[in-house]
């Protein structure tokens, strides 16, 4: 699977220059750290299969893929737990949820005019 390089030229995955990422142009994102790791077999073949698959040039691409998307997931948990914390500290009211959705329509539409 290609990418589009500086200057509109086509390269292959695999010939990212290093501490670049691919997609529609190189984007340097900086220097690297090497991590070395064990991983059980069933686990190495996944990787295998899935850098096979031609979406990723190889485990450490597939890798900081995870951890991108693990961090970008555990940012939205946070935010949401904040805004269950701003919910529950807002109070509770005995009202029924349709009439509180009711009286909110109502009243943008008077502020409508």
């Amino acid at each position: 699977m290609g990418a589009a390089a500086q200057g509109g030229s086509r390269v292959a995955r695999g010939d990212a220059p290093p501490h670049f990422a691919i997609g529609a142009e190189w984007t340097y994102i900086g220097p690297m750290t090497d991590l070395s790791f064990s991983l059980p077999p069933d686990l190495a073949r996944r990787i295998e299969s899935r850098i096979a698959g031609g979406e990723f040039v190889d485990a450490g691409d597939y890798l900081r893929d995870l951890v991108r998307r693990d961090l970008e997931d555990a940012d939205e948990t946070e935010w949401l737990r904040e805004q269950i914390d701003i919910g529950r500290a807002s109070g509770i009211i005995d009202k029924d949820p349709r009439e509180v959705i009711e009286e909110i329509i109502a009243e943008r539409r008077a502020r409508r005019g």
